[in-house]
């Protein structure tokens, strides 16, 4: 006998779902008394719907008498990569029984963990902020800029990524308790402002050509076999727009050769291996252009432990300091005769400085 919707209707007591209808109304009806706006939900401007907030997941949860525990599903901690990604699973339990499941993701690839917002004077001096998208901010003396650049401790936020994980599948549960995505919403917080409408755009600063219009671009070349190769689409462009031409460590040169391929008609393929040669492949174990040349960029940086290192050799006599070298490069030794302005000419300790 063919089961359907229909038939199911059919089959089932009228009386039973008016009363489990009504049950669930009471219970949201209960849930709503109980938590309070602006704290354990709220409204984000460009939504239709209050976002559950985790304190009023922990309230439904209480409420309900319920019990919790989670299990991690999946999970990646890639500490040379700086890549870390976590899938948990919410339990909600009556007695020995769950009644509701929830599951959250999270991963440091997304926008507001690998990307940080800064005002100008904040921004790292190897920067060329002509590159760098920004969206404009209104305080207390007017409008000002911010900018996107990536975030280069990602190592420090592992944490943060896991417990957001854990409060997406927390959320997700409570909110499967007497049917109360009728009522709210979730993970919308944690979008990005720009996804929300709260803020004016993000947009590219007018020096560089970096914005590219996929209508503009020429059909790509003819392959080996004289057919047309699958255009690149719009994702790809967008990543190699933000992540390789917004890249600093990107030269001038390699960046006007890129977008030379670019206007040249990229194929799909092509712009597939450019993105793989730039942020790697995961499946095939293949470390990214970017990670090399980040990981140089560090390794060329003395450290606060290397500098006061290399003072402390130079204290026990490890290391000889001649009045023309800098202890690094870019710190010169003043070279002036005034007692004190020089390693070679320090005062001795407890001695004044002759008038």
């Amino acid at each position: 006998m063919e089961v359907n919707s229909l038939s199911i209707i059919d089959q089932g007591d009228m009386v039973s779902f008016k009363k489990t209808i009504e049950k669930i109304a009471q219970w949201q009806n209960l849930v709503q008394t109980n938590l309070k706006e602006g704290k354990d939900y709220g409204t984000i401007p460009g939504t239709s719907k209050p976002t559950l907030y985790k304190s009023g997941a922990e309230k439904i949860i209480m409420l309900g008498k319920l019990r919790s525990t989670f299990d991690i599903l999946d999970e990646t901690k890639d500490w040379e990569n700086e890549f870390f990604q976590f899938e948990i699973r919410w339990n909600l339990w009556v007695g020995e029984t769950i009644i509701a499941q929830g599951v959250g993701l999270c991963s440091s690839k997304e926008d507001k963990y690998r990307y940080r917002w800064v005002n100008e004077k904040r921004l790292p001096n190897n920067i060329n902020k002509d590159n760098l998208p920004y969206r404009v901010k209104s305080g207390k003396y007017g409008d000002y800029k911010q900018y996107r650049v990536e975030n280069e401790d990602i190592c420090s936020i592992a944490n943060t990524i896991l417990k957001m994980a854990k409060k997406r599948a927390e959320i997700d549960a409570a909110l499967l308790v007497g049917s109360l995505s009728e009522l709210f919403t979730q993970d919308v917080e944690d979008l990005p402002e720009e996804y929300l409408g709260n803020d004016q755009p993000v947009q590219k600063t007018k020096s560089k050509p970096n914005n590219i219009n996929k209508d503009n671009l020429p059909s790509p070349e003819k392959n080996n076999n004289g057919h047309h190769d699958e255009p690149a689409s719009d994702k790809q462009l967008y990543l190699i727009d933000n992540q390789i031409l917004a890249s600093h460590l990107m030269s001038d040169d390699e960046k006007n050769r890129l977008r030379g391929l670019i206007e040249g008609g990229m194929s799909k393929n092509k712009a597939s291996a450019t993105i793989s040669w730039w942020l790697g492949d995961s499946k095939k174990m293949v470390v990214g252009e970017r990670i090399k040349r980040e990981s140089r960029e560090k390794e060329a940086t003395p450290t606060k432990a290397d500098k006061i290192k290399q003072a402390r050799d130079i204290v026990e006599g490890k290391l000889e300091v001649k009045d023309e070298d800098a202890l690094f490069p870019g710190e010169e030794i003043a070279k002036e005769d005034i007692p004190g302005s020089s390693i070679n000419n320090a005062i001795p300790r407890g001695k004044a400085k002759a008038n």
